[in-house]
């Protein structure tokens, strides 16, 4: 039997986010298969798990970042940002991408002051009313 357009299955499929506002901004897969969840939130709870890097909201509204291996299991979950408004990246293009050895890189924009850069970056001071950033995290979640 031939078949020209097949049904395509669901493999899995979940909410991700807690009581206030959580937005996607994009995913990426590894080559395990799985899958890394990058957005913006202002939710108190439901976001970092144990352990996290960073495990509360710190600002206004943080990044989150989230890993799920590829049967659609919560690995991890981490906020990230500083005292201010911290956002996604939410343009056509691709905001989060993971390298050959399972590192997580993502980029968004950010009026925080603090809570960014890293000591050694490019720019370790905020330059102006929104400023772009670039982070990189390791396949357990660490900065």
């Amino acid at each position: 039997m031939l078949v020209i357009d097949p049904t395509p299955k669901r493999l899995w499929g979940t909410y991700y986010g807690g009581e206030n506002n959580d937005a996607q901004g994009h995913c990426s897969i590894d080559k395990a298969g799985n899958v890394f969840l990058y957005g913006m939130t202002n939710s108190l709870v439901n976001i970092a798990s144990a352990g996290s890097y960073q495990g509360i909201l710190a600002g206004e509204t943080d990044c989150f970042l989230a890993k799920f291996d590829a049967a659609g299991q919560r690995q991890w979950g981490t906020y990230f940002g500083g005292i201010e408004y911290d956002q996604a990246s939410n343009t056509g293009g691709l905001a989060i991408a993971v390298d050959i050895s399972g590192n997580i890189c993502f980029a968004g924009c950010t009026s925080s002051l603090s809570g960014i850069a890293t000591p050694g970056a490019h720019q370790t001071i905020f330059g102006g009313v929104y400023d772009a950033f670039l982070e990189k995290f390791s396949q357990e979640g660490y900065r």
